[in-house]
């Protein structure tokens, strides 16, 4: 049984992956930050598209992020209820953490719906 991570309530789900999960998780957040670091460059330079690119950097960052959650808490037997409750919270922690919006938001839960069947 993986040990309970600092800082995390103890129903807290991430608390059940193991080692290997939440290194998995670790380098999909850091392709996240790269994509968002990219598309922090062109903004720099004022590319004229470079807004867009912000956005689009922010959400494809969710997306990564949270579909490698969604297969690591499956992977570790989380499901039903439990699952759903887990991935709500892990939506808005990245709706709020990457600024997105209602419509990015909705896209976002669909798109991992359909994705995964959850």
């Amino acid at each position: 049984m993986p040990r309970q991570l600092p800082g995390l309530c103890e129903g807290d789900p991430r608390n059940v992956l193991d080692y290997s999960a939440r290194c998995r998780l670790e380098d999909a957040h850091l392709e996240g930050w790269r994509l968002r670091e990219e598309a922090a460059k062109s903004y720099r330079t004022g590319d004229v598209e470079s807004e867009t690119r912000m956005y689009a950097a922010a959400f494809d960052c969710a997306f990564i992020v949270l579909g490698r959650v969604l297969a690591e808490y499956r992977a570790a037997g989380i499901s039903g209820a439990r699952l759903h409750d887990a991935m709500d919270q892990e939506i808005e922690g990245a709706v709020h953490s990457l600024e997105l919006q209602p419509p990015e938001e909705s896209y976002l839960r669909e798109l991992l719906c359909w994705q995964s069947g959850w």
